[in-house]
């Protein structure tokens, strides 16, 4: 009895030992954001191979986002159409590291899909405090400035920011004091102060967004301007 009770204990031990030792990677997480003014809900495929099951397939629909988690190294990533998943409208490789955080943002058209690749840094809050970014995914704008509304135009939150660009998280108050928990931004034209467009951010206490400035005025085909938030949770 006590042999087999020493065998035993030893298989129990090895297993722990094994457990204890054994290391399984963290993935990385890519969030795919849709800012294609004039495009179809896309398909992001992580790796070569052609879509066998379009029908399963996630979308991501325009001024939406979805996330999705990978192995760290360098990962072929392709787009298609939903309408055409033989196509590949954009065909690259993005490099991330596992336990990493990553925003792929696609903007300009379907006919030739521009691509913004960040390791994001998400800031993490202990007091009151709200954090968010812009990103100016608009074809063919200039640079573009925002300030709350009712603040000084001379003196705005975020400036220069011109297309494909992104800017740094800033931390905004979320106190009981800030009326309807939101702040109302204001969109401008960095060259003449132009109102392009505004928006009311709705925070979420110690978490953070990405407000990503979209649509196509000075185009062929022009798509209304927007304003999308993206959580970065």
């Amino acid at each position: 009895m006590l042999k087999y009770l020493t065998v035993f204990t030893g298989v129990v031990l090895w297993v722990c030992s094994c457990k204890k030792n054994d290391s399984f990677p963290v993935p990385a997480t890519v969030n795919i954001v849709h800012a294609i003014a004039n495009g179809k809900p896309i398909i992001p495929v992580f790796g070569s191979d052609a879509i066998e099951y379009f029908k399963a397939a996630q979308t991501v629909t325009f001024g939406n986002a979805a996330i999705y988690s990978l192995p760290g190294g360098l990962r072929p990533v392709y787009l298609a159409k939903n309408t055409d998943t033989t196509n590949r409208i954009y065909d690259s490789e993005i490099d991330v590291a596992a336990g990493g955080i990553y925003s792929l943002f696609f903007a300009g058209d379907t006919s030739k899909p521009e691509a913004v690749f960040t390791r994001d840094e998400i800031p993490i809050y202990s007091d009151s405090t709200a954090g968010v970014r812009f990103i100016n995914l608009s074809p063919a704008s200039g640079p573009i400035k925002i300030n709350v509304k009712g603040t000084a135009i001379s003196k705005p939150d975020f400036s220069d920011i011109g297309y494909k660009q992104i800017s740094d998280f800033k931390p905004y108050l979320a106190t009981a004091a800030i009326t309807g928990n939101r702040y109302i931004f204001e969109i401008r034209d960095q060259a003449n102060d132009s109102l392009l467009v505004t928006y009311t951010w709705s925070y979420t206490r110690f978490k953070n967004n990405t407000l990503v400035f979209s649509g196509a005025v000075n185009t062929g085909k022009p798509v209304a301007l927007k304003i999308f938030q993206v959580k970065n949770y």
